[in-house]
């Protein structure tokens, strides 16, 4: 695997490997269909959850490093798999990118709110600045933001269109492999949400 670290185990199979099994816990969980506290106990106390993300992050940022930082698809050649096995090892190196990226983001976002304890709870959140605050904040490439502003809405702490500007606003995780490789097409697409979404947080206020 990668640079001979694990030579007898390509890289396509160890990604898809650890996402199987990672798509087949997570989702009973996400749909409250299984507790995660019984699942761990049913490995014997070991979080799969936690050997799992560790795994595949690992495995991530082995395929990100073997690839140079680069885009499976940096090329004509390789934008177009000729084959199902290539189609796999291409998308385990465009998944890979992008979540090397996403874990940089939550990294830094996460060590940022833990010296400075800001997280987006200190800001005016209400009114015509909530909102322009919102549309502001989603400026901020990555979901865990916007994790954090639902979480405020749904503590009550947060009106509508403050939670809608933001909501719009935001690009999400794919803005942050976007970034690194296209800055100028990365600003514009983040404009492009932006603005509509301090029109439409701005309607709100007048409507509710």
């Amino acid at each position: 695997l990668l640079g001979g670290l694990l030579p007898r185990v390509p890289a396509a199979k160890a990604f898809w490997g650890l996402t199987t099994p990672a798509f087949a816990v997570s989702v009973p969980v996400v749909f409250q269909m299984v507790d995660p506290g019984t699942l761990t106990r049913a490995f014997g106390g070991v979080d799969p959850y936690l050997a799992l993300g560790v795994l595949g992050t690992v495995t991530a940022v082995l395929i990100f490093a073997a690839g140079r930082g680069r885009f499976a698809d940096d090329s004509l050649e390789t934008a177009h798999p000729r084959s199902f096995r290539a189609t796999l090892r291409h998308s385990a190196h465009e998944a890979s990118f992008i979540t090397v990226w996403v874990a940089v983001a939550y990294v830094g976002w996460q060590v940022f709110t833990t010296t400075t304890g800001f997280d987006g709870s200190q800001l005016a959140l209400t009114g015509l600045l909530g909102v322009l605050v919102g549309a502001g904040i989603g400026l901020i490439p990555g979901c865990a933001v916007q994790i954090v502003f639902t979480g405020l809405y749904v503590s009550g702490g947060l009106p509508l269109p403050t939670l809608v500007a933001n909501a719009l606003s935001q690009d999400g995780d794919a803005l942050i492999p976007l970034a690194a490789l296209r800055r100028h097409s990365a600003l514009l697409a983040t404009v492009i949400t932006t603005i509509p979404a301090a029109a439409v947080g701005a309607a709100l206020l007048v409507l509710l």
